[in-house]
């Protein structure tokens, strides 16, 4: 059994809502989904103001595929300003190759205001572009 582990920081502080970075390590396994869903939804919440946009870190998460992912939306929505928040998956490789196409088949990339990037400085580019809408 692979473990899972999760943190989360500040990658910038802002009055209006910081942007947060929560981060996943491990690979993957059916059991992730919950605990990553859990630990999103706790940390938005602890963040106050709510955060004014979520990066999701992946980069040193090994996902070959399963339905349980849509643990992610829940940092896609803020809850206390009642609204979607703009987000980036940082992806890179078989991770990023599982992912891309379940989202953007749906076209859930443009509807939540997501994006998938290789790099953080490159979701922090984006999403200060979309913080500022």
């Amino acid at each position: 059994m692979s473990e899972l582990t999760c943190d989360s920081r500040v990658l910038e502080a802002s009055s209006a809502g910081d942007i947060i970075e929560i981060a996943f390590h491990g690979v993957h396994e059916w059991t992730h989904g919950g605990k990553m869903q859990r630990f999103i939804q706790q940390t938005v919440m602890d963040v106050d103001p709510s955060p004014s946009a979520v990066v999701i870190n992946l980069l040193d998460y090994d996902y070959e595929a399963g339905n349980d992912i849509s643990g992610l939306f829940d940092a896609f929505m803020d809850r206390k300003r009642h609204r979607l928040r703009p987000c980036c998956i940082v992806a890179t490789g078989r991770t990023h190759g599982a992912m891309y196409p379940f989202f953007a088949s749906a076209r859930i990339l443009d509807t939540f205001r997501l994006r998938f990037v290789p790099t953080i400085q490159e979701a922090l580019t984006w999403l200060h572009n979309e913080v500022a809408q």
